[in-house]
């Protein structure tokens, strides 16, 4: 722990800073040597006569800030000799102690918990001892180990980030868990778990520097106390984001949210459970008022191996998003998983004159919504609608008469600059008819359903075939004008599709790039067009297993073309 110690000179002998067994490394393998992990920074120290070494502290600070910021977004981000604070500190001494000094540098505090052992040899079996190199009880001993250690680490951050406030985010790897219908070793896993205590501890005592918290993690007695910590102690936590696994399907675990406290800070304005829930969410208390932001899984109604769960057996459908909705006035954007189901619309419309996006995630066959939701919601100011790819490999086309997509389409089509939808689950007249409702659209992405099944076909739905995508080509006359041909989506800027195997007419698509590459006139009788800046096309398939493969080289074929690739991106997802 040396290498974490303010106090301790730079030295290439950082120690292990490590979050799972040995051989299971949960961030992949970290270097020998600190100095590794980013040579862009540490480079810069060979020499003083780099320019970097006469710059001002404040844009090293700027620097080793976009750093961590980079990390972030890209999943390396762990209190590890990875770490860019820690990697900077040992470039030279003023590094280390611009470092050592910048709060703001160690204000996340991003755990990732250790398998706990008698789940890994349980999911394992003898592989875990070939991973670990250890019989079942030095696992365990080392597991323990490894939380002291995680405690220490802990202790550094927090004491490094002083006052400043904090980003908490608890995590676990894959293998920290594992639920069997015969449940966990129950006596074991309360015996094991008693070592969180410690790290659970620090973090409540930091609880008033909370600003965002995270945790995504199986819910014990000991996770559980982060949540039961009073608002009155968390004044400026702004976010919470709660996505769970459960240890027993029976007590207290099955409604624990009803007891929270954190949730009804009234500093919360941002309430992330993508998890699905076993009870009411109206019940867990919250101040629904104060949200801007909102994500719900929906409800887990039926027992994971067998069985029904007694005591709850809703569904989270319309009705139920209404009525949620209802408590939540100033939302700004909304995620929901909802089931589409036949709905008694007698409710009172619910006016969201704020809400600017909206997503929807069916959780059951057919991939749709169910008829008279939208007309039950006011959305003034609604710009950005998704609804995201459905589960089920079952998902059939819709009549428009009865498809709450087409519905909804129509409800919100003047608003609309942004709508990713599923094109498989309509017509082709569907198809053509929602394009027509989106004059203002400016990003349009068209996706194939996620789930397939081999052999399926539906003479019926959608493609992108030649007719649909020629009725977004803008055509041309001699003059170099549009010609009054309409062209759907005339403001498109943004194109982008993931299209299943057979779907997509491949010259036609580039026929579509090129016209919407052309400048348009700028005279009097000329229809604006909007140039396109972006194509991106989701080649990865339907759940990974049947990509989609081009015929013809796209990028290749507007180059023959002479398309000017200037100011524009094609970006292809492999």
């Amino acid at each position: 722990m040396n290498h974490l110690d303010p106090h301790t000179e730079a030295s290439t002998d950082c120690g292990p800073v490590d979050f799972a067994f040995k051989g299971i490394e949960s961030n992949g393998a970290e270097p020998d040597n600190p100095k590794d992990c980013c040579p862009s920074l540490t480079s810069v120290s060979a020499s003083p006569l780099f320019p970097i070494q006469r710059f001002p502290i404040d844009v090293l600070i700027s620097v080793f800030l976009a750093a961590v910021d980079s990390a972030l977004q890209d999943g390396t981000l762990t209190m590890s000799r990875t770490h860019p604070g820690v990697v900077a500190s040992h470039v030279c001494h003023e590094w280390r102690e611009i470092a050592l000094t910048t709060a703001a540098l160690w204000s996340r505090i991003h755990l990732i918990l250790p398998p706990y052992p008698w789940c890994l040899f349980e999911l394992w079996g003898n592989r875990a001892k070939s991973f670990t190199g250890m019989n079942q009880k030095q696992a365990e001993d080392f597991w323990k180990n490894e939380l002291d250690h995680l405690q220490a680490v802990t202790e550094v951050w927090l004491s490094r980030s002083k006052d400043c406030l904090l980003s908490v985010d608890i995590g676990e790897v894959e293998e920290a868990h594992v639920v069997t219908e015969e449940g966990w070793p129950e006596e074991e896993m309360v015996d094991g778990l008693v070592y969180l205590d410690k790290i659970i501890d620090l973090l409540c005592d930091a609880s008033p520097r909370w600003r965002d918290f995270s945790m995504s993690c199986t819910i014990t007695p000991h996770t559980r106390r982060l949540l039961l910590v009073p608002a009155q102690t968390t004044p400026v936590v702004r976010s919470a984001r709660v996505a769970f696994r459960v240890c027993s399907w029976e007590g207290w675990e099955m409604n624990f949210l009803s007891s929270t406290r954190l949730l009804t800070a009234e500093s919360l304005h941002s309430l992330e459970i993508p998890s699905m829930m076993w009870q009411d969410i109206l019940t867990v208390p919250v101040k629904w008022s104060s949200l801007t932001n909102l994500t719900f899984g929906g409800y887990q109604h039926v027992r994971p191996f067998s069985g029904s769960l007694p005591g709850f057996t809703a569904s989270f459908g319309g009705h139920q998003a209404l009525e949620l909705l209802r408590k939540c006035p100033n939302l700004q954007r909304v995620e929901l998983h909802v089931v589409n189901e036949q709905t008694n619309w007698s409710l009172e419309p619910v006016s969201l004159p704020f809400l600017e996006e909206i997503i929807l995630r069916p959780t059951t066959s057919p991939y749709s919504l169910p008829i008279g939701f939208a007309p039950s919601l006011m959305l003034p100011s609604l710009h950005k609608y998704t609804m995201a790819d459905g589960y089920s490999a079952f998902d059939r086309v819709i009549p428009s008469a009865h498809n709450g997509l087409v519905e909804c389409i129509h409800q919100y089509s003047s608003t609309l600059t942004d709508i990713t939808f599923c094109y498989m689950v309509l017509t082709p007249s569907a198809l053509c008819d929602c394009l027509q409702q989106l004059p203002n659209i400016r990003r349009l992405n068209l996706r194939g359903l996620q789930h397939s099944i081999k052999g399926r076909t539906q003479p019926e739905e959608a493609s992108l075939s030649q007719e649909i995508l020629a009725m977004l080509t803008p055509q041309f006359g001699k003059s170099g004008l549009n010609s009054p041909v309409n062209c759907l989506c005339p403001r498109l800027q943004e194109f982008g599709c993931r299209p299943n195997q057979g779907t997509l007419n491949e010259l036609a698509f580039v026929d579509f790039v090129v016209g919407r590459r052309m400048k348009v006139g700028t005279g009097a009788q000329s229809i604006q067009v909007a140039r396109l800046k972006r194509v991106f096309v989701d080649c990865t398939g339907p759940s990974y297993r049947d990509p989609y493969r081009f015929e013809i080289d796209v990028v290749e074929e507007l180059d023959r073309r002479g398309v000017d690739m200037e100011d524009f991106a094609f970006d292809l997802l492999l």
